[in-house]
């Protein structure tokens, strides 16, 4: 029972969360609506010191000693908390472990309730020890009115995040530690009066003001230590996207090492504004150490970092005179399994599904302004290299300029493609974001002095060796697949028809996945082989046996409220409850059923929710039950089960048989 403990005391760092929320859209849209109240919340967390958290808008930045804990205190809000849940967004720098576990750069957005609070956690470190661990939480609190564990925009109350930034701290060393001071100034191209001088004899920030646009100068190092070993580590949070001239930026914190002779006396620009309609602060740390033995980076055993100074960077969108600033929107269809609406003017950054060898079809595009004028700058990200219409691509990302209504470069109304994958065992996720602006003087190229750019557009590409059902039929026949081909064991296939094994036919997949209406049929004799399960074949989709059976408890391990609860059928001894006659579930195909306990028969409702149907989600009366890690036979049904009963927390792992 020690790892349900363990998992039940990570709740929130680990993000069991207690129902799944709606990526993206659920953490960015907004509510209209009279009769939203006013949600107001405020907690004390407690690192390295306590600082009070609350919804004003206003980051707070908690910091944690390397291996140190962090206390959160009970919630205090202006509404009552019998329905208060949290949606909750989670990133970090890649260099913070807890309990010597590396946290991910990223987590799926989720939903958490009042379970995180009135909890120790931690301890926490960094992975690299010559730089800070940062990592980056946003807390939206909503009203869950009908207690179903997500946020519904239509009816449900949305208020201001909470904003937290989360330092670890890297240790003081006492070793060949020498004080360092440094200056240097730094001037923004827009004036050259507009200039600071940053020290870190100064405890205060400096703060320089730009305009999208513009460069920034970094003059002469004056310092009280030699150069050639002096080198900077230097992190910086970004309060929103901005393009450099690394690319479009997108992550809140980077940290760089650079030395002294590659940092000063240099040009870094320009810096644009992605969107029209807001600024972008940049918050820069330099610290200074000394590289004793030169290999580059800091070693906090032998060497020492100096004391820190503080820049902050104020970009603006310039004030412009010309009809040209206005927003821009666009909106187009792009097809590449599936066609997909796209408009900047969404939230939501979806999700483009091609198999491998297939090409995307860009619809007419529609504007608010003309089409002759506008372009679009189009930063790409690849995952992995991919070959297309223009050779192979390995670069890590590339940018292109494209016109909206030109003839031989135009961005609507044309195919790109085919993409076709170098390895087909390695599925390529492409990142494209789009920029929108009005090429006044036509030169095909952004003037940041009087050209705007619009909000921008972001979708991700997705392709995969994955065949797609096209119409219903048999498993072995080539015209229900994409692509026309049958798949085999390296293939993933998703199912949206109804697809029949034919007598003693073995079918092959690597995995699948089920698209609305998906249904496996096997005839007699016939199974379906997976390439992760050769030897342990399919002889019925999840939704087919889940339904054709009624399920009881054949063994149980599961804790509420640290009590622990245990039931193995047929025991005589070890059992702390009789599940002989209870727990009892009946699934029908209609997405209904029943729960049966102690002769009482309730009704309850259940739908998969993910594609390969492992995870299903049962409400019963005002309690949402759910299952993941299914694993299904004719015989048997194993999963892992959490809900929120009653207001306490259930974490359980559960094998039910055939009743």
């Amino acid at each position: 029972m020690q790892k349900i403990t363990t998992l039940f005391t990570l709740l929130f760092f680990a993000v069991i969360v207690m129902a799944s929320a709606k990526p993206h859209q659920s953490l960015t849209s907004s509510v209209v609506s009279e009769t939203c109240p006013s949600i107001g919340v405020s907690f004390t967390i407690t690192g390295a010191a306590a600082s009070t958290l609350n919804n004003n808008g206003v980051s707070t930045t908690v910091v944690i000693a390397n291996e140190g804990m962090m206390q959160v205190s009970p919630l205090t809000a202006t509404i009552s908390t019998n329905n208060l849940r949290f949606l909750t967004k989670w990133t970090s720098n890649g260099n913070v472990a807890e309990r010597g576990i590396p946290l991910p750069v990223s987590r799926p957005d989720g939903v958490s309730d009042l379970s995180y609070f009135s909890n120790s956690y931690g301890s926490y470190s960094r992975i690299n020890p010559a730089i800070s661990g940062f990592t980056s939480q946003t807390m939206t609190p909503f009203i869950d009115a009908n207690n179903n564990g997500q946020f519904d925009e239509a009816s449900e109350c949305i208020g201001a995040p909470v904003l937290i930034t989360f330092v670890i701290n890297a240790p003081v060393s006492t070793t060949n530690c020498t004080d360092v001071t440094f200056s240097y100034v730094v001037t923004s191209s827009s004036s050259t009066t507009n200039l600071v001088t940053v020290a870190n004899t100064n405890p205060s920030s400096s703060t320089i003001q730009m305009t999208s646009g513009d460069y920034f100068q970094v003059g002469a190092l004056t310092t009280n230590t030699s150069v050639a070993a002096l080198r900077f580590i230097e992190n910086v949070a970004f309060s929103g996207p901005v393009i450099t001239d690394m690319g479009l930026i997108t992550a809140p914190l980077l940290t760089f090492n650079t030395s002294a002779g590659t940092y000063f006396n240099r040009t870094y620009g320009p810096y644009m504004l992605p969107e029209s309609s807001i600024s972008v602060v940049l918050s820069s740390t330099i610290t200074p150490y000394l590289d004793l033995n030169f290999d580059g980076q800091y070693n906090a055993g032998t060497e020492c970092l100096g004391k820190p100074a503080y820049l902050v960077y104020q970009i603006k969108r310039p004030v412009s005179t010309t009809i040209a600033c206005a927003d821009v929107t666009f909106s187009y269809t792009l097809t590449g399994n599936t066609p997909v609406p796209l408009s900047n003017t969404s939230p939501v950054s979806p999700t483009i599904i091609l198999g491998s060898g297939g090409s995307l079809q860009f619809s007419q595009g529609t504007s608010n302004v003309p089409l002759n004028n506008l372009r679009f700058l189009e930063k790409v990200t690849y995952s992995s290299p991919v070959i297309t219409d223009i050779g192979l691509i390995t670069a890590a990302s590339l940018t292109f300029s494209s016109g909206a209504n030109t003839v031989n470069n135009r961005y609507f109304d044309r195919s790109v493609g085919p993409f076709v994958l170098p390895d087909p065992a390695v599925t390529v996720v492409i990142s494209v974001t789009a920029i929108p602006y009005i090429d006044l003087n036509g030169d095909q190229q952004y003037n940041p002095d009087n050209e705007c750019f619009g909000k921008s557009l972001t979708y991700v590409l997705v392709c995969n060796n994955a065949l797609f059902t096209v119409q219903s039929g048999p498993w072995n026949s080539p015209s229900i697949w994409l692509w026309g081909r049958v798949p085999d064991l390296s293939t993933p296939v998703t199912i949206s028809h109804t697809v029949t094994v034919p007598n003693y036919v073995a079918g092959q997949a690597k995995q699948v996945s089920y698209g609305p209406g998906g249904r496996i049929l096997f005839q007699k004799g016939s199974l379906l082989r997976l390439g992760g399960e050769p030897c342990n074949p399919m002889t019925a989709d999840p939704h087919t046996l889940l339904t054709q059976n009624t399920w009881q408890v054949d063994e149980l391990r599961s804790m509420s409220n640290n009590v622990i609860d245990y039931y193995k059928r047929g025991a005589t001894t070890g059992n702390t409850s009789n599940y002989d006659n209870s727990n009892i579930y009946r699934f029908f195909v209609d997405g209904t059923g029943e729960y049966t306990n102690d002769g009482i028969v309730k009704p309850i409702t259940w739908n998969f929710v993910n594609a390969e149907r492992t995870k299903v989600r049962i409400t019963e009366s005002a309690t949402t039950y759910n299952w993941e890690n299914l694993i299904l036979t004719p015989f048997s049904l194993e999963y892992t089960e959490y809900a929120n009963r009653n207001g306490s927390n259930l974490l359980g792992q559960i094998r039910r048989t055939v009743r």
